[in-house]
């Protein structure tokens, strides 16, 4: 069950390698992660460069469509290796964060892979401990993101 805009009700979370248009991809991306964007870089958001860079990044053959009840909520742009995956990018829009979305799609993941690893943005600190209630630790950082790691016992 999940509580989301205020009502519980039973969820189905569905990853899934439908296809989906990239420019739906970068406005979930931007409606979710602007303002942690805007505040890592310290100016506001400049639309050309962060669209640029988004579809520079984007690998469409990577990426899994999180789906609720039949809608496309999020997504992952997963990095798959021999013995790990990377999670380039998850995002889950914003009037589904905090509902469980994320922790059932890391689920997910937790079932198919040993170990995983990513990066999350200094100033977005929900994501964090977000990741670190999922048990991923901090296992180094740059200038602007926490490097983390998880690992199956």
């Amino acid at each position: 069950m999940v509580a989301n805009r205020g009502r519980l009700r039973p969820m189905n979370v569905a990853l899934t390698a439908q296809a989906q248009h990239p420019e739906a991809l970068y406005q979930l991306f931007r409606s979710a992660m602007e303002s942690h964007v805007v505040a890592a870089r310290g100016e506001p958001w400049n639309d050309g460069r962060e669209r640029a860079q988004f579809f520079e990044q984007l690998a469409p053959a990577s990426v899994q469509v999180i789906v609720v009840e039949e809608q496309v909520i999020g997504f992952v742009d997963l990095r798959a290796f021999d013995d790990h995956c990377v999670v380039h990018t998850m995002v889950v829009a914003p009037g589904w964060q905090s509902s469980g979305i994320g922790s059932a799609v890391l689920g997910q993941l937790k079932t198919k892979w040993n170990r995983m690893s990513l990066a999350v943005l200094k100033t977005n600190p929900g994501a964090r401990r977000f990741y670190e209630r999922a048990g991923f630790r901090e296992v180094g950082s740059t200038e602007h993101h926490y490097q983390m790691a998880w690992a199956s016992k």
